[in-house]
């Protein structure tokens, strides 16, 4: 058995970010220990004092083994875990996984603090890790690790995905303190409330260029007898007010969510769900969004991205913009609050492109708008295309900030677009948000400071 502490990196603007619990590395713990015995600690860097934690943790659980958490965005704070954890524990050995280590493993172990990586869904793999370093067996041969052999990088073989992700136990929700997240604001800027948030399915079929595929182009369901069981047992055992939702896309089986909804509304569970990730909007319709509010949905989030429809077929997300509008305002009509999600800055797209983003977001019934610059993480087709223009890239800051411009037009005006889109959607500020009543639902102090922060 092994004591594993288990990190959950930060991002340099940690004074803007928004938080949420960790299920990644909740459910990675409570593999660990459920599944193979291994005693497991867990530390959020998000959180106020993390680093404070992160060091009693370090010198108090003397892990054996440091598993670090982190994408692009958090990839500073990573190292920084590294290094800690070598200086205050020498002996041990640090592990790296999520989308930042899966995409770039040679990145990764270029650092001499970091052991190995592990790429993709991390249950299976990282337990076979700790099970080689434990026996003396060759850790480097476990299928899904990468790590260095002198100075070569060797990467093996993925072992594929978990199928029959009900048999996965629960996150470990015992290893995190859930009033201090009660207290934060959350993902879209939702206001502090007594929430638990869950993945009710892994993996996305869609291709869009700008995202990565840790969990795979295939959608795995959770089915949703075990979704309802586990919002029921949320709700009596923790006595919750919300389920936030994390999936990908939440709606990719429109019948098992249907089928989840009936069951909340059936058995009476009074419950609040915010949806604010994203849904596939082309996948909506009037019955399912009536569903979706009758069960409970009282906020959603939708991925429009491109209002060309040129850089819709570009980007492969190949949405029908006319009939998303009429998604968006049905919803509105029925007391969904609805939050859209915006890209700016695709390769070679012009002034008038963009122009046409914006334009539908301010001509749409949305309730809130947000307009981030576009970001070639490694490991997405996006990535491939620019690679070889991509200099100084700084992934360290939010993707509301027009850095590292793609499109090719001038950095001026592409910096202007930001303030304009800003500026002109939420110019209609008290139609969309106050008079909606879409106020009651957001942490109006943080969307003000966001909304400052972005426009000028």
């Amino acid at each position: 058995m092994s004591r594993v502490l288990l990190v959950k990196a930060f991002p340099t603007w940690m004074k803007s970010f928004l938080v949420s619990p960790p299920l990644g590395v909740m459910y990675l713990a409570s593999y660990l220990r459920e599944k193979k015995g291994h005693e497991v600690a867990l530390v959020d860097l998000r959180l106020k004092g993390g680093i404070k934690d992160l060091e009693k943790a370090l010198d108090a659980f003397a892990p054996r083994v440091v598993g670090v958490s982190a994408n692009a965005v958090e990839r500073e704070s990573a190292h920084f875990v590294a290094g800690l954890a070598k200086e205050k524990r020498p002996g041990c050995k640090v592990v790296f996984g999520g989308a930042y280590p899966s995409c770039a493993p040679g990145n990764v172990l270029g650092d001499p603090k970091v052991d190995f990586v592990v790429q993709g869904e991390g249950e299976w793999t990282f337990a076979r890790l700790l099970e080689a370093l434990e026996n003396g067996g060759d850790p480097g041969r476990v299928p899904g690790v990468s790590r260095l052999a002198g100075k070569d990088l060797v990467v093996n073989p993925s072992p594929g995905f978990i199928e029959d992700i009900d048999r996965l136990p629960l996150p470990a929700w015992d290893l995190v303190d859930l009033p201090r997240y009660w207290r934060q604001t959350r993902t879209a800027y939702l206001r502090p409330e007594r929430y638990m948030n869950i993945f009710t399915s892994r993996g996305c079929p869609y291709r869009c260029i700008f995202c990565h595929k840790i969990f795979g182009k295939k959608t795995r369901f959770r089915s949703a007898e075990h979704v309802f069981k586990e919002m029921a047992h949320y709700r009596n055992e923790y006595g919750i007010r919300e389920i936030q939702i994390d999936d990908d896309i939440f709606n990719s089986d429109i019948s098992r969510l249907h089928k989840i909804c009936d069951m909340i509304i059936d058995n009476g569970l009074k419950i609040k769900i915010s949806l604010p990730i994203g849904l596939r909007i082309d996948l909506l319709d009037k019955l399912t969004l009536m569903k979706l509010r009758d069960a409970g949905v009282y906020f959603m989030s939708v991925a429009i991205e491109t209002g060309n429809e040129f850089m819709q077929n570009y980007i492969k997300k190949n949405l029908d913009l006319k009939n998303a509008k009429k998604i968006i305002s049905y919803a509105r009509s029925i007391g969904i609050t609805v939050n859209g999600f915006f890209m700016l800055g695709f390769p070679n797209e012009s002034i008038s492109q963009m122009k046409d983003t914006i334009n539908f977001a301010c001509e749409s019934d949305l309730n809130f708008a947000s307009f981030m610059a576009v970001r070639a993480f490694p490991g997405t087709k996006l990535f491939e295309i620019m690679e070889k223009n991509i200099n100084n890239y700084y992934y360290n800051i939010p993707y509301e900030v027009p850095c590292n411009n793609l499109s090719g037009i001038d950095d001026t005006e592409f910096k202007k677009l930001f303030s304009y889109a800003n500026i002109r959607f939420y110019g209609k500020a008290y139609n969309r948000i106050v008079r909606s009543g879409a106020y009651k639902h957001m942490d109006f102090p943080g969307g003000i400071k966001a909304f400052i922060e972005r426009a000028f």
